[in-house]
């Protein structure tokens, strides 16, 4: 006995008006993306306000800690530091005592997933030449953050350069 209600026409339209109700089901923005949109964006930027006072306090472990296994640090006038040891290395170069290096970021943008979250800011540092004379710098930075497996949020790639201009070239010798 067949039921006309589940004959093979009718039931490869029910299947196919089925088919189209979940296939766009998939394809709308789900609810709340905005609002993981905007928790992305507030996480990560607490996080940076963390990682600049671990810098300011000269914090080595503490400052590398912000980094992915796998990321990227884009130092001025440096070759690019691929992993944890170079990037360590980095930043060695550049803390310790009489070092003030802070930042404060101007922009914070996340992807609509809220899997990876840029920030635009500025940095400020001074220090002290071998001669013992004061060296003030400040200049811009980019990061780019992304939501690890586990769930935390670290940095992937990081630049910084210096609004400074370049000193001039030496005056020739008579």
């Amino acid at each position: 006995m067949t039921c006309s209600f589940l004959s093979r026409p009718r039931l490869a339209a029910a299947s196919m008006s089925l088919a189209l109700v979940l296939g766009t089901a998939g394809c709308q923005k789900p609810a709340g993306g905005n609002e993981a949109k905007a928790l992305a964006e507030a996480q990560v930027k607490a996080l940076d306000e963390e990682w600049s006072k671990a810098a300011e306090a000269n914090d080595l472990e503490r400052t590398v800690s912000y980094y992915a296994e796998d990321a990227y640090l884009l130092p001025p006038n440096a070759p690019l530091a691929t992993d944890k040891k170079a990037i360590r290395a980095s930043w060695a170069s550049l803390l310790g005592p009489g070092v003030k290096v802070s930042w404060k970021v101007s922009k914070v943008e996340a992807a609509q997933s809220g899997e990876l979250v840029y920030l635009v800011g500025a940095y400020k540092l001074s220090m002290k030449d071998p001669q013992g004379k004061p060296i003030e710098d400040q200049g811009k930075l980019l990061e780019v953050w992304k939501k690890q497996a586990d769930g935390q949020w670290k940095a992937v790639a990081d630049t910084y350069n210096s609004d400074l201009p370049l000193p001039g070239p030496e005056p020739a010798k008579k």
